[in-house]
């Protein structure tokens, strides 16, 4: 959260330095500092996404097993109080 914030105010920052005025050079420069500071923040999501993938497996088995957990401890309870 904290480089996406920093990589938006780059990219304010690039966009302000933009230039339509000068050298073919200064002008295609600034335009590209703009756009890949953009592209910088659309990896960065990408790179937070993907991240979340390997563990996409553990949390569900986490919370299946809390699932199977609270059902057990009900049926404690349950004997214990004499319902069943």
């Amino acid at each position: 959260m904290i480089v996406l914030t920093i990589s938006d105010i780059m990219t304010l920052n690039f966009f302000y330095l933009v230039r339509d005025e000068g050298s073919w050079l200064d002008i295609g420069t600034s335009i590209s500092h703009f756009f890949i500071s953009n592209l910088l923040i659309l990896f960065v999501i990408a790179l937070e996404q993907l991240s979340e993938v390997p563990f996409e497996h553990q949390r569900q088995s986490l919370t299946t097993d809390y699932y199977q957990w609270s059902d057990c401890v009900d049926a404690v309870a349950r004997v214990k109080m004499g319902v069943m």
